[in-house]
């Protein structure tokens, strides 16, 4: 989970710890503002370019908490977007 950690957490130097120790799967957790605590907040571009970079690096992609979080009724917050937009893979 790259949320609720705080200011001074580096996402991809998580990663690569958990590379490190795990062969599996790796995905990146993020949730839009306001966090729960940790002081720290990703914008959709951060979430966009910390994803491409994660990617890059060997990670599986992402998970997104919580679908609807801090939208109305019927909407998904602006990370789905973001997350579906470095992941999605055209048809083979």
């Amino acid at each position: 989970m790259a949320y609720d950690v705080g200011t001074d957490y580096n996402a991809l130097e998580g990663l690569q710890a958990f590379q490190h120790y795990y062969s599996g799967r790796i995905l990146l957790g993020f949730t839009p503002p306001p966090e729960a605590w940790g002081h720290h907040s990703y914008s959709r571009q951060d979430v966009t370019a910390l994803l491409q970079t994660a990617i890059a690096k060997g990670a599986a992609g992402a998970m997104l908490f919580s679908l609807r979080k801090g939208v109305g009724p019927g909407a998904f917050n602006p990370f789905v977007n973001a997350i579906a937009a470095v992941t999605e893979r055209p048809p083979k």
